[in-house]
């Protein structure tokens, strides 16, 4: 309900060309935006956006930005090659895009059970989050508890593509009482659903 009514605030502020100032949206406006039309699935609303709206980007970001935003698109419509051809073509220019671009990879891996790649790439975070100096405490602690729980979060999702095992249904449930109790964890939302996905 909330995001729903920040959503209606946003289309209200961009009907009145608020959120624009000499001509131009901040990178971060746009990326807001397109993050909520997705979790709420206005596809269709979020791509007229995207595609109208990204000429108001400032030309230095502007390239980056619209990458980014429609590979999270491609994500959310479950073409995860588009997507992957996307972040691609990111360049990490802040700590967000770091992050965010590899967190999104992440997802991709697991849920095209490329385990191997997936096992790579989260140990190349760790490392990642060990030393960056620009973090806070708080990105590096919900990043690497995001990661802690994807690893065990696939390691059942193995077991459970090659044979039913229900000592792996019994850990998923173990696990999703642990996701659901955790106060601050990145993509809490997702990792419930996939959770619940594994006991189905």
């Amino acid at each position: 309900h909330y995001l729903q009514q920040l959503f209606e605030l946003y289309k209200y502020l961009l009907e009145r060309e608020l959120l624009i100032k000499k001509d131009e949206m901040s990178q971060w406006s746009f990326t807001n935006i397109v993050s909520l039309g997705l979790r709420l699935g206005e596809y269709d609303w979020t791509a007229h956006f995207m595609d109208h709206l990204q000429t108001a980007l400032p030309e230095t970001d502007r390239t980056n930005a619209y990458n980014y935003n429609r590979a999270n698109y491609h994500y959310h419509l479950k073409d995860y090659r588009a997507a992957q051809q996307l972040l691609l073509e990111v360049e990490y220019t802040s700590i967000f895009y770091k992050l965010n671009s590899r967190h999104m990879l992440l997802k991709i891996y697991y849920e095209e059970t490329e385990f191997e790649l997936l096992d790579a790439l989260a140990h190349s975070i760790k490392l990642f989050l060990l030393r960056t100096k620009g973090l806070t405490g708080l990105q590096r602690k919900t990043n690497q508890q995001f990661i802690r729980f994807l690893l065990k979060l696939a390691k059942i999702k193995e077991q459970l593509t090659y044979q039913l095992d229900r000592n792996a249904i019994s850990s998923a449930r173990s696990l999703q009482g642990k996701i659901e109790e955790h106060p601050q964890l990145n993509s809490k939302q997702w990792l419930l659903e996939q959770v619940q996905l594994l006991q189905e």
